[in-house]
């Protein structure tokens, strides 16, 4: 009974399988259908604006006056580019700088050697120690007002120590 059993299972899977092999050959004989949706119209039945857009459906389209360049002509277009616009910067004269405000507050009672070491610190005086001399040649060390004075650019030191025993703005 289990030979019998096994013989019949056997023929059973040997006929599906030939069926289902039979099934595939008779559809790959069938000629393909293309897969497309829209109708078929000859080129010469459509206008120029239908003809670009079913051709833009699987192409890129461009005019023919459009100029199209390849990797290497862009590249030499951009370089041209490129230096026309550093030749036009350096072409134009830079805007003036504005002069440059500088402002230091003197506290009230503030030693004159502690005012030429900002004054030094802010950059208005390259030697503290030239100005700390002028400033005795002039007799100012005790004359100067406290508040914030405002100096514009770089003054000389004259111009420097008569602001410091001003008042200020």
């Amino acid at each position: 009974m289990k030979l019998n059993r096994t013989l019949l299972l056997g023929i059973g899977i040997g006929m599906m399988t030939g069926a289902g092999l039979l099934q595939l050959m008779v559809s790959a004989q069938q000629t393909v259908q293309p897969l497309t949706t829209s109708t078929t119209v000859s080129v010469e039945g459509m206008d120029i604006d239908k003809l670009k857009t079913e051709a833009g459906n699987y192409y890129q389209v461009f005019d023919k006056n459009q100029v199209l360049f390849t990797k290497e002509q862009f590249d030499q277009e951009l370089q041209k580019q490129l230096q026309l616009e550093k030749d036009k910067l350096a072409a134009v004269p830079p805007a003036p700088q504005p002069p440059q405000v500088t402002a230091i507050y003197i506290a009230p009672g503030m030693q004159s050697s502690n005012v030429a070491k900002i004054v030094s610190i802010s950059g208005l005086v390259q030697n503290q120690a030239g100005f700390e001399q002028a400033m005795a040649a002039k007799k100012a060390t005790g004359k100067i007002k406290s508040g914030v004075h405002k100096f514009v650019g770089t003054p000389t030191l004259d111009e420097l120590i008569q602001n410091l025993i001003t008042k200020p703005e």
